[in-house]
């Protein structure tokens, strides 16, 4: 089994890496401020002050695509 771990402040300058890790990592951990665009794009949560990256926040669905074509998402 193969775990990524990935964290920042950024998204958008993470989208190239992340499509890399979905193919060849079983499992992602995400956190850091990274983590406060997923909970908003995935669970709709508000995260207030917290790191958000619209960019990025914008570029997920296609990463969410890619994910549910071959894993399921938590």
């Amino acid at each position: 089994m193969i775990l990524g771990i990935l964290g920042g402040a950024k998204v958008h300058d993470k989208i190239p890496l992340l499509k890399n890790m979905i193919e060849k990592c079983d499992e992602i951990i995400v956190g850091g401020g990274v983590s406060y665009t997923f909970l908003k794009k995935v669970h709709g949560i508000k995260v207030g002050k917290s790191l958000f990256d619209q960019a990025g926040y914008d570029q997920l669905e296609e990463i969410f695509a890619k994910v549910i074509n071959f894993k399921r998402m938590y």
